[in-house]
């Protein structure tokens, strides 16, 4: 099992890359007997859905802030 904080993280990353599963992997120093722990995470529709929904109304909401500020995003790379 991985943790809820991690979960949102690693459903994005398929979300991005268009996988079905995801390893994830943790290392923590002070676990000794365990030394690094993976899982295989499986792509979860519910995330995908949410992503689908929330990331366009991020993206317009951050256009119209950087507009504000007399900014818009690609022109840094002219």
């Amino acid at each position: 099992a991985i943790k809820s904080a991690y979960m949102a993280q690693v459903q994005f990353s398929m979300w991005v890359t268009g996988r079905d599963a995801w390893y994830f992997a943790n290392y923590d120093p002070r676990m000794k007997r365990e030394g690094i722990h993976h899982v295989v995470v499986e792509r979860d529709d519910k995330y995908m859905s949410l992503f689908n929904e929330m990331v366009p109304e991020f993206i317009e909401k951050m256009d119209e802030a950087l507009k504000e500020i007399g900014f818009t995003f690609g022109e840094q790379w002219r």
